[in-house]
């Protein structure tokens, strides 16, 4: 993952804000819970970023599928 954001160590706590477990500032996930140790509050930027980092990047296979169906059709729906 990318060091930018909320993933940079400036915005790194000491405590969990999740469970409240001590962190060290070189944590970037609870070792507890998993939550992302961050201080830095989410802006509107930061979720769109998130939201379709996470969805382009879900499953290359996926995609690749809905590509090939899309503009392959006869290839890979040939009917016997």
């Amino acid at each position: 993952m990318k060091e930018t954001g909320r993933f940079l160590k400036k915005y790194r706590g000491i405590e969990c804000l999740n469970c409240g477990v001590p962190l060290d500032t070189i944590d970037r996930y609870c070792h507890h819970c998993g939550q992302i140790n961050t201080t830095k509050k989410l802006s509107f930027k930061d979720f769109f970023n998130e939201f379709f980092a996470s969805i382009f990047s879900y499953d290359s296979r996926l995609r690749h599928t809905i590509i090939a169906l899309l503009f392959r059709p006869v290839k890979y729906l040939k009917i016997i």
